[in-house]
């Protein structure tokens, strides 16, 4: 079972998140790469859709 399924492209991310709530997501990401779930490269795209980058 992939856990990066759930994050992805059918996930998407509102860009009407505050910036608290970007900030807080990406956190929450970073703490999956931190536990080995999601690759740097999974995180840096995640991190880029809900920034808005």
């Amino acid at each position: 079972m992939n856990t990066a399924n759930n994050l992805g492209p059918n996930s998407e991310i509102k860009h009407t998140q505050s910036l608290d709530e970007q900030i807080a997501a990406v956190k929450k990401l970073k703490s999956l790469v931190d536990e080995g779930i999601l690759s740097e490269d999974e995180f840096n795209l995640k991190k880029k859709e809900i920034m808005g980058l």
